[in-house]
């Protein structure tokens, strides 16, 4: 039996409608590597802004440090506010904040998942006078060990790894200040 061109369109449009029907999704990633990088990501962006009410949901508690102690909720509250505080005193502000992956590796087992080697690249700026100086180079912070877990469906940090520029590496970071920016002061 041959197949002519009138009858050719109709078969096609029916198996690809028959694809979409059964709920297959071809062209969507959704293994539990990408669920993973898309929570990365969020976590990662909503910690530009340190703002309290968000990265607190990130982490599921207690959170057991490598050290034994545990963290609570209100201690990354006040953590984040700490941190507001001494990056306003030194005229940083993180303005865009990526994970790298091409050294990273993910163990991924059920509702639990381990990211070894991701790095957080992080673009900032500085203020020097009354001008905005971008940091360079970008800062990079070595993730070392990630772990997540799925709380009520949804991944979470589990372990004491925080997504923001330390107090020290914001002291030290150096910028670059040109003769007419200097005159700004």
């Amino acid at each position: 039996m041959k197949l002519n061109k009138k009858h050719l369109i109709p078969v096609v449009l029916l198996l690809v409608m028959s694809v979409f029907l059964s709920g297959c999704r071809p062209f969507v990633d959704t293994s539990k590597e990408f669920e993973v990088k898309t929570f990365l990501a969020r976590a990662a962006t909503d910690s530009t802004k340190l703002e309290s009410d968000k990265i607190k949901k990130l982490y599921a508690y207690p959170i057991l440090a490598d050290n034994g102690v545990q963290i609570t909720e209100e201690f990354v509250v006040l953590a984040c506010k700490k941190m507001e505080e001494f990056y306003a005193a030194h005229g940083y502000r993180s303005m865009e904040q990526k994970f790298n992956y091409d050294n990273a590796v993910f163990f991924i087992d059920g509702d639990k998942a381990i990211i070894e080697g991701a790095v957080l690249k992080v673009k900032g700026i500085k203020r020097i006078g009354n001008r905005s100086h971008p940091v360079k180079p970008i800062v990079e912070i070595e993730g070392g060990i990630i772990k997540l877990k799925k709380v009520n469906n949804q991944w979470k940090i589990a372990n004491d790894v925080f997504l923001v520029i330390r107090q020290e590496d914001v002291a030290s970071i150096k910028v670059d200040v040109k003769k007419d920016d200097k005159e700004s002061k």
